[in-house]
């Protein structure tokens, strides 16, 4: 009986099955794997065009932007560790916070850099 209690409703033993993900809700899987997405590409595009922000705005510009694009990418990364500990409603919770600091990150951009 305690074998029984080690394995999932499948009958797979807990390390084939990945039991923290087994048990996860769907919408911190989701968050885990989109959030993860921006983690790797949106998030370093936006870095990566460091220069020609500062070409835009000047040092000052982009010294503004990057204040509001900080507490987004922490938002976002508060979001993934949130997710991954399973945190449905503090994920979703720094998703907003996040959304809100990346429209107000959009709306610092040098208008020639749009």
């Amino acid at each position: 009986e305690t074998q029984s209690l080690l394995r999932t409703p499948e009958g797979q033993p807990p390390e084939q099955a990945g039991v923290l993900a087994y048990h996860r809700p769907v919408m911190t899987e989701i968050i885990l794997e989109r959030v993860g997405e921006l983690q790797k590409t949106l998030l370093p595009a936006f870095i990566a065009a460091r220069p020609s922000l500062i070409a835009a705005g000047g040092m000052a510009g982009y010294a503004t932007l990057m204040d509001a694009y900080a507490a987004a990418e922490r938002s976002l990364n508060r979001a993934w560790s949130a997710a991954a500990d399973n945190d449905e409603a503090e994920a979703v919770d720094s998703l907003r916070r996040a959304l809100v600091m990346l429209e107000e990150s959009e709306r610092r951009l040098p208008r020639d850099s749009v």
